[in-house]
């Protein structure tokens, strides 16, 4: 069913001679799904209705002249957390079960394949030093580049994990394998975005550690402006940082409060044996992530009000 004031605020739009691009570019980057505003459009084009819409097109949530309390944002992070859970948790179990087939082939796959090439290549090759070097040489490179690539595969599918849950605690009815495919279509962005970030954090962390404390809150929320407002590099940086100014302390003080309760989470769980530490990555990271979602909501409608819908 095609949602009235969207309805409303398309039709005032095109009124005032705006594109559909325009219009749907603009819902897209504010957190309207694709599915809904082309309904809309639809809707519009189907019954041919060109009545001019008299007031502006209300916010879909209300104004706010403050930073939420943290109080009030731990409260709505859990709401929005038990009502997305499965679809969170299920998210991260498949992340989780490919780094752990990444993670093995490092640990115990790599090093055995090693050492049975060395006796192999020992046999044949016998007292033959110098091509002996040289074996050894190329085996050492071959581990070298497969440990590099299965790094590089654990930070791609951790930089996945991290889209396809922001997506699914962005879209109001998404399953897990549309989350996925939402999620992988941003990692190679998100790739880059992450780079920039370290780069700026450990570049600020040398100048006595202070700057990079200060980066690390200023972007913040540049993954979440790559997917929400699809900008991408230093300009999702650019972003974060200005959403960030004016509430730096508020903002890392909710950080370090997070961080609090994380660690006692992580903690009393861990005493769990085996799988503990298992449970407390799947439950606690995606709640992280819809506490900073909700935190970079509420600095886009103090920030951005005229664009938060």
């Amino acid at each position: 069913m095609v949602n009235q004031q969207l309805l409303d605020y398309v039709r005032q739009q095109l009124q005032q001679g705006k594109s559909k691009e325009e219009i749907k570019q603009k819902l897209l980057e504010v957190g309207w799904s694709e599915a809904e505003v082309e309904e809309t459009f639809n809707s519009i084009i189907g019954s041919n209705q060109t009545a001019e819409a008299s007031t502006p097109f209300p916010s879909a949530q209300p104004q706010i002249s403050a930073l939420p309390g943290i109080g009030d944002l731990l409260k709505r992070s859990w709401q929005v957390y038990k009502e997305k859970f499965w679809r969170l948790v299920g998210i991260m179990v498949m992340g989780i079960m490919v780094i752990g087939m990444l993670v093995c082939f490092l640990v115990f796959i790599l090093p055995f394949v090693i050492v049975a090439v060395f006796g192999v290549g020992g046999k044949i090759l016998g007292g033959q030093w110098a091509i002996g070097r040289v074996f050894i040489f190329f085996i050492f490179l071959l581990a070298f580049l497969l440990s590099l690539i299965a790094l590089m595969g654990v930070l791609l599918i951790v930089l996945f994990i991290k889209a396809s849950l922001i997506f699914a605690i962005k879209e109001k009815d998404i399953g897990i394998g549309k989350a996925l495919k939402l999620g992988w279509s941003k990692t190679l962005s998100l790739l880059w975005v992450d780079l920039l970030t370290r780069l700026a954090i450990t570049g600020g962390s040398f100048l006595f550690i202070i700057p990079g404390i200060i980066f690390s809150v200023w972007f913040k929320f540049a993954d979440y402006v790559l997917v929400v407002e699809n900008l991408k590099g230093p300009k999702a940086l650019s972003k974060s940082k200005f959403l960030v100014q004016g509430y730096w302390w508020n903002v890392f003080g909710k950080m370090f409060v997070l961080s609090i309760l994380a660690g006692i989470v992580m903690l009393v769980l861990s005493f769990i044996p085996l799988i503990g530490v298992l449970i407390a990555l799947v439950t606690i990271f995606p709640f992280s992530r819809v506490f900073y979602f909700l935190l970079y909501q509420d600095l886009k409608r103090l920030k951005e009000p005229s664009t938060t819908l």
